[in-house]
């Protein structure tokens, strides 16, 4: 729903804080969700690339959070 909050990343959040792993910087955390905007129907890859939410969209995001945005690397599978 529009403006809900909840779902496995708050549930994940709620955990990290909890046990206390975001205190001191030991865990850096983004939470990604789709946009409160509409998205026109396609195929699942382009609708969640519209929402960036797509794979190179996620690794943007997590090398930013890593300090390394910009860097060409793949983290892909093996």
């Amino acid at each position: 729903e529009e403006g809900s909050i909840g779902g496995f990343g708050s549930m994940v959040l709620g955990l990290l804080a909890g046990d206390g792993m975001l205190d001191g910087g030991f865990a850096k955390v983004r939470t990604l969700a789709l946009p409160d905007r509409f998205i026109d129907q396609d195929t699942p890859e382009r609708m969640y690339a519209a929402a960036g939410l797509d794979a190179r969209a996620i690794q943007a995001t997590v090398l930013r959070a890593l300090g390394l945005e910009g860097e060409t690397r793949s983290l892909g599978r093996g």
